[in-house]
């Protein structure tokens, strides 16, 4: 008997990341620029199975890719810096 796969949910950063590596071609290719094995690639885009943040961090690279921070699904505002040292009134930088 097999192990049932948990559901995957649409719209996740591994999903986002299945769309990237399914639209750069070749699985292999990807594997090999990675310094992976193409197993690998293959089960997570099959949603067999996860990969290791190490794993993750060769596909990034092999393929151009970087995390950015966006402000959707924050749910506080962030704290606004405070400054420390004295204020010099010359100092043309207007403050936020």
């Amino acid at each position: 008997m097999s192990a049932k796969k948990p559901a995957r949910r649409a719209g996740t950063f591994s999903d986002q990341l299945r769309d990237i590596l399914v639209s750069r071609g070749s699985a292999a290719a990807v594997a090999r620029d990675a310094g992976v094995s193409a197993s690998v690639v293959l089960r997570f885009l099959s949603g067999e199975r996860g990969m290791t943040t190490d794993t993750l961090d060769r596909i990034a690279d092999a393929v151009g890719l970087r995390l950015v921070e966006t402000r959707r699904g924050r749910t506080t505002a962030p704290k606004k810096a405070t400054r420390t040292e004295p204020v010099d009134p010359l100092d043309a930088s207007p403050e936020s």
